[in-house]
């Protein structure tokens, strides 16, 4: 049978708390490629291996971008619902940032080299959005797009309803076409609206296929999704280490559609999937996870002393579980997890429909 919409009205989508989690470990093996590899000096073997997982990276940050547009774009604002956004959304990103700004602060001389010279001067102004933040937090320029994203996203929410859907997709194109295709602008801030609005069309499209096919059919069409994914992500590998800088970016033409055929893919085939108490619990830390994530990075990069791909395997499973297990403690404190990490699994516990 087909799922009633209704229904999944009242579900959490645990598919895309899946698609949170599996995004957040892209992102971390990332940083620790860039790092363990290609930040230093590497044979032709590793930099061929580095560069057949790059491609796969890139889709982290498009995906969570996708997540952000299936959720709140369909939204329905009220007055009320739009300060309820701002203060709970925007206003907690906001401080949790900031705050991972001053552990950076106080972090940053014992393991990343350096003094406190400057450094008031520099926390001051990185706390007032006057300067990009630099050294731990290099990754954090991602949340300073989504602080910018979410102060427009009631009006971007509210327009897009009013567009016919032939325009949404015209618009798409052409956005795909100056910032992937032709890279008419410098600025790729505004290219990844994109990701919003492919978020917006995968809501739209998955309300529609849910009317006529059944579960079984739709976990076919996400595993056909992942088929054409792993021809296309194929094709990306090939044509990335023959020409490896002009593939190597964000801004990718492969991407785009290797990000919506991931995204879609897993969405289908994890579509029948209630509420899951533990996908729910690590994915309410995945935004902690990104702020903190690097700092581990940078720490076990000067503790551990091997090389190649043993280097960079050990840096990313220790990164990684130190910073899931550090995460997953702090949003079980109250008060504390809300605060640091702008997630309260303490909270989430107690409800009592959970």
């Amino acid at each position: 049978m087909s799922i009633s919409c209704e229904k999944r009205a009242k579900d959490r989508y645990a598919n895309l708390d899946v698609i949170r989690i599996f995004s957040m470990i892209l992102v971390v093996l990332c940083h620790c490629i860039d790092k363990t590899i290609l930040d230093v000096e590497h044979t032709e073997k590793l930099l061929n291996f580095a560069i057949s997982l790059q491609p796969l990276t890139k889709i982290a940050v498009p995906m969570f971008i996708m997540v952000t547009g299936f959720l709140f774009l369909p939204r329905e604002w009220s007055r009320e619902s739009i300060k309820k956004f701002y203060l709970k959304n925007v206003l907690h990103i906001v401080i949790s940032f900031q705050i991972a700004i001053i552990i950076n602060f106080l972090l940053k001389p014992s393991f990343l080299g350096g003094g406190y010279k400057d450094y008031y001067l520099l926390l001051i102004k990185e706390l007032f959005f006057l300067t990009k933040t630099n050294g731990a937090l290099y990754s954090s320029w991602y949340v300073y797009f989504v602080i910018g994203l979410y102060m427009i996203l009631p009006i971007l929410s509210v327009g897009i309803k009013k567009i016919p859907c032939y325009l949404i997709l015209i618009i798409m194109l052409s956005i795909y076409y100056m910032y992937f295709i032709n890279d008419i602008f410098e600025d790729f801030g505004i290219g990844y609206l994109l990701y919003l609005f492919l978020g917006y069309i995968i809501y739209v499209i998955d309300k529609k296929i849910q009317q006529i096919l059944h579960q079984r059919q739709i976990v076919c069409l996400g595993f056909i999704n992942l088929i054409f994914f792993s021809i296309l992500y194929l094709i990306l590998i090939l044509n990335q280490i023959k020409i490896y800088h002009s593939t190597y970016w964000y801004n990718s033409l492969y991407i785009p559609p290797a990000a919506f055929l991931l995204f879609f893919g897993i969405y289908c085939i994890f579509i029948n999937k209630r509420e899951n108490k533990l996908l729910r619990i690590f994915s309410n830390i995945c935004y902690g996870m990104y702020l903190y994530h690097i700092i581990f990075i940078f720490i076990y990069l000067k503790c551990i002393h091997l090389t190649g791909v043993y280097y960079f395997m050990c840096v990313f499973c220790c990164s990684f579980l130190s910073c899931l297990i550090v995460t997953l403690i702090v949003s079980f404190i109250p008060f504390l997890g809300d605060l640091i990490l702008n997630a309260n699994n303490y909270k989430f516990l107690q409800r009592k429909d959970v």
